[in-house]
């Protein structure tokens, strides 16, 4: 079966992605999750006959769709989307989907299986953003997050150790936010400040569970996809930095955010 007619979804917790049939290639667009009727309006709008569903929101969304639906391994989809955003992939590395949550997966020749994740994510962003900054925004939150100080909210291994016997490198931060425990810095601390600590603590704990995975493995290279890295520099700050203490490769994918849904729409063509 050809992809003419075949869109892939991949129904997330908080974003729906579509790859949708257009001539030449997919059309990526995103809706809130909360919203499937969008979803439907839109693969209607392009022909779409057969759907490959992917994602935490598959069977709901299956549902509403009907015949339409092909349910799809979120692995199996992931991997494939992968294939088609960097065809030069390694043969073997880990893949670390970012969206709600965070998913670290090994690929391999023999298939893909996943090493574990953290509850770390999108979510985080969006739920400390909103108790500490004010606002739940996404694109506002990565844009405060570009000048922030993170010095104002954090405390360094070099503060913990100021008499200069660290047992460790005393260029990395010892304590999220520890610094608003004490009401001066609680005042201090900008919007733009908390923003910045915001993604360095999830950045730099994504980047600390999947660099020891890689050394677990014997990976090279981690890819990194998933939506919360959409517009986000300082999250691809934090993970770069971390990746690379560990000697590992990151590799950020150009509209990694659609890779599940790619892969659906592929997985559900060749059935």
């Amino acid at each position: 079966m050809g992809l003419d007619d075949v869109a892939g979804v991949d129904a997330g917790a908080t974003l729906t992605k579509l790859a949708l049939p257009e001539s030449g290639g997919s059309r990526l667009e995103t809706f809130p999750s909360e919203r499937p009727d969008d979803v439907r309006a839109a693969l209607a709008s392009h022909g779409a006959t057969r759907v490959g569903v992917t994602g935490g929101g598959a069977a709901r969304l299956a549902a509403l769709l009907g015949g339409q639906a092909v349910p799809v391994d979120e692995f199996r989809a992931w991997q494939c989307g992968v294939a088609e955003l960097l065809p030069e992939a390694p043969g073997r590395y880990l893949l670390v989907s970012i969206g709600t949550g965070t998913s670290v997966l090994l690929i391999e020749s023999e298939g893909v299986s996943r090493m574990g994740g953290t509850p770390l994510g999108g979510g985080t962003v969006l739920g400390l953003g909103a108790a500490l900054t004010g606002t739940s925004d996404f694109d506002r939150l990565c844009a405060l997050a570009v000048t922030g100080d993170r010095s104002r909210v954090d405390v360094s291994v070099a503060e913990v150790y100021a008499d200069g016997d660290a047992p460790m490198t005393t260029d990395v931060m010892a304590s999220s936010f520890a610094r608003l425990a004490e009401g001066r810095h609680r005042r201090e601390a900008s919007p733009e400040d908390l923003a910045r600590s915001i993604m360095a603590m999830v950045g730099e704990n994504v980047a600390l569970l999947a660099g020891s995975f890689s050394l677990v493995v014997g990976v090279e290279s981690i890819v990194f996809g998933g939506s919360t890295l959409r517009g986000n520099p300082a999250l691809s700050d934090a993970l770069t930095d971390y990746v690379s203490r560990f000697g590992r490769k990151p590799i950020f994918l150009d509209d990694g955010a659609f890779a599940g849904a790619l892969g659906a729409r592929q997985v559900a063509a060749e059935g």
